[in-house]
């Protein structure tokens, strides 16, 4: 009996035969015009359909149809009409299925289709345009083959002219969803800065264009003379994150500062985005522990699933605020909950925390801080040291131990020589041809060393550029998701992506003080001709006393004939009596001679491979500067202070 039979009589299709067909589609010639009926019935019948279950089986009937009657658009059929099914009412057995039918789909197919989805979605009741959104997202985005897969980037420009469309048609709720959902994806595969300043001006400066009818009937800030001024810290999600280690550890800081706590309170505000998660009770409760409070108050907002209403979440939050009598207001990302409280002004003195994307401008941002230098020299920046927490930088003995097995085995495998070489944290920053090549150079020099790349995401493009450079594919390993506390005990020698460079993961590579890392401080500026010139405009001039007394330089030291390097061999050697000091110094030649920023950075790795003298040298020069950044840490309290005054 043929399947078409079987449809006829009443059997539905089993997601088996549906996946079947889907692999080796097979065109039924002796009943086209029949079948044909069959998919328009169904089809008039989908449309007026009510319960999803309904919808749903109606759906997996067309596709198995469209396909016999080789119809070049099934595929795209069944996943549109999959992804305007209201996801709260599937089951879990359709889930499963859908996972299997997108992984089955491959990426160059399915990201074509999400595209042209894309392209119509302005045409869709609110249900529907955000049930596609919801099924990319939590479905086509948790799926190992598709989780941050640069592919993603294709439907940038056709979820730039959604936005455009929702927000000429007043549709502002629609617009800011969408444009979450484009600033998390995208915020996932952008490389570099300029990326940030496009979707800056492209996205968020268009976007809050729709503000501009509600802003001037909303109630002005105008708090109330007390005895403390209250700082109100809003995030997206409350959440054990990079940026809630830095922020609990900034919190930390200032709360033991007398004059701090005597003037002022910190309110942490959650907006509960749990599109993406919700908040940690774990995270709240160190929070109030150290004398935070915590208050989430559009959490209600969660009754409605991900069908939420950003807008009145925005304006709800806003006015919790207002009537707390907020006087400071700080906030990083680039949410557009964010953008609405910062330009129809919260409170009156509003700070921009900048956790990495600098190019980050909307109207009424009235001072910017960061924790790092920031690469967006055309905004003021205030950058504040923040030494993280030791507990969030080390781990604990237990974590040591796996690592010390996980070591072991890869000795047995690769030999007792082996270097290992990595890094931990988003695959995205490993896709760059400089950056795969450089690894090829090492590896190719240095035979006894392997790569371990730490974290998820696009192994695809990576794999692809292993294979270009040469790369020995078995040397060169994908761990999936890691636990940074070991292995990060694990790794021998970091090396720094570029042009995406890591964040707080090697911080806590640093704190371990095991390895050896090549920062991105040898790549920034590498192409300068003179090194010891660009390490004095670069850092002395805007941190001189810090960095005098990291190097035990003042300015009359400057001498343009002496390198970086030789400048830290120097400082070194004044600690370090007992050193071999020609083998230093030949390393050091040797990677003065590099003409360019990747042969620069080569020849540093090689050295350190090769040289236990040069590798020692540097390990102690990046833990001198983690302890001398400690004793700042007063300082950076008082700069804050400054900042917090109008």
């Amino acid at each position: 009996m043929s399947i078409f039979d079987k449809i006829k009589q009443g059997q539905l299709p089993s997601d088996e035969t549906i996946l079947k067909l889907l692999d080796d589609p097979f065109i039924d010639k002796d009943n086209q015009e029949e079948i044909k009926k069959y998919i328009s019935i169904l089809t008039n019948s989908l449309q007026s359909a009510q319960l999803t279950q309904e919808q749903l089986m109606i759906a997996k009937v067309l596709f198995v149809l469209e396909t016999l009657v080789g119809d070049e658009h099934a595929v795209y059929n069944f996943i549109d009409r999959a992804f305007r099914l209201y996801m709260h009412e599937v089951d879990l057995d359709f889930i499963e299925f859908l996972n299997t039918f997108l992984v089955k789909v491959g990426p160059h197919r399915l990201f074509d289709i999400l595209n042209q989805q894309i392209s119509t979605l302005h045409t869709l009741p609110k249900k529907q345009m955000r049930s596609f959104f919801n099924w990319v997202l939590h479905e086509v985005w948790s799926l190992k083959e598709y989780h941050n897969n640069s592919k993603f980037k294709m439907l940038y420009p056709n979820l730039q002219q959604l936005l455009y469309q929702l927000r000429d048609s007043g549709r502002i709720d629609d617009m800011m969803y969408v444009e979450f959902f484009t600033y998390h994806i995208m915020g996932n595969s952008f490389h570099t800065i300029d990326e940030w300043r496009e979707f800056n001006q492209t996205i968020t400066q268009e976007t809050i264009k729709a503000y501009k009818n509600i802003i001037p009937q909303l109630p002005k800030p105008n708090p109330k003379k007390k005895d403390k001024k209250r700082i109100a810290f809003v995030k997206d999600r409350i959440v054990f994150n990079s940026p809630f280690m830095v922020e609990y550890s900034l919190f930390r800081n200032l709360l033991s500062n007398e004059e701090f706590r005597k003037n002022y309170e910190i309110i942490v505000y959650s907006f509960n985005q749990f599109e993406k998660s919700d908040d940690d009770e774990n995270c709240i409760l160190d929070l109030q522990d150290i004398g935070v409070r915590v208050k989430s108050p559009v959490s209600y907002f969660k009754q409605d699933g991900y069908y939420n209403n950003h807008l009145d979440k925005a304006l709800t939050l806003r006015q919790v605020m207002i009537d707390d009598d907020i006087d400071i207001m700080l906030a990083g990302g680039v949410f557009p909950i964010l953008n609405f409280l910062y330009v129809s002004r919260v409170a009156p003195l509003q700070i921009y925390y900048s956790h990495g994307n600098c190019a980050y401008d909307v109207p009424n941002i009235d001072k910017r801080i960061s924790h790092f230098e920031q690469e967006c020299k055309e905004f003021e920046w205030n950058v504040i040291n923040v030494p993280l927490a030791r507990e969030f930088l080390v781990g604990n003995e237990g974590e040591k131990i796996v690592a010390d097995i996980i070591k072991q085995d890869y000795k047995q495998q690769f030999g007792e020589d082996v270097v290992i070489l990595g890094t931990i944290g988003r695959l995205i920053k490993l896709d760059s041809d400089e950056y795969i090549q450089t690894i090829a150079k090492i590896m190719k020099e240095n035979p006894n060393t392997i790569y371990l790349a730490c974290g998820s995401g696009n192994e695809d493009n990576i794999r692809e550029k292993i294979k270009k450079y040469g790369i020995d594919e078995e040397r060169f390993i994908f761990t999936g998701h890691v636990k940074p506390h070991v292995y990060g005990w694990v790794i021998d020698v970091w090396i720094n992506t570029y042009p995406l460079r890591q964040g707080h993961s090697q911080e806590e590579y640093l704190a371990k003080q095991h390895g050896w890392a090549v920062e991105g401080e040898f790549l920034i500026d590498c192409k300068e001709k003179n090194d010891y010139e660009r390490i004095y405009n670069n850092f002395l001039k805007d941190r001189a006393e810090f960095f005098y007394e990291v190097f035990e330089v003042t300015p009359d030291d400057i001498d343009e004939n002496v390198s970086y390097d030789r400048l830290r061999f120097n400082v070194y050697k004044k600690h370090n009596k007992d050193i071999n000091e020609e083998s230093i110094l030949k390393c050091i030649e040797h990677v003065e001679e590099a003409k360019d920023c990747k042969d620069k950075w080569f020849r540093i790795v090689d050295c350190a491979i090769k040289n236990k003298d040069y590798y020692d040298m540097h390990r102690w020069v990046l833990n001198r500067l983690r302890d001398v950044k400690q004793k700042y840490q007063q300082k950076d309290i008082e700069k804050f202070l400054s900042i917090l005054e109008v």
